[in-house]
């Protein structure tokens, strides 16, 4: 694994320790950050993927609106068989 090294200096490294919990090193709240704008790259990525699969498929959008409409806390009713 390659480790790269950042330099953090003045302003941007002192308003950092203001928030930097006791419990944490510096390195390993700035991985966190970088990891979590990371995640939230990649969920706005997948969620303009499927709003455009949504736009390609409406079949797929008016199945979506069916299913927002049941009513999913009210069990399904139960068929009796035929003998």
């Amino acid at each position: 694994m390659q480790a790269t090294t950042i330099k953090l200096e003045g302003p941007i490294l002192s308003e950092i320790k203001k928030i930097l919990p006791k419990d944490k090193s510096l390195t390993s709240y700035v991985r966190g950050v970088l990891e979590q704008e990371l995640r939230r790259q990649k969920m706005l990525e997948s969620a303009n993927d499927y709003l455009k699969f949504l736009a390609d498929n409406p079949e797929e959008q008016t199945w979506l609106e069916e299913w927002q409409d049941l009513d999913l806390a009210k069990a399904p009713q139960l068929f009796k068989r035929k003998k």
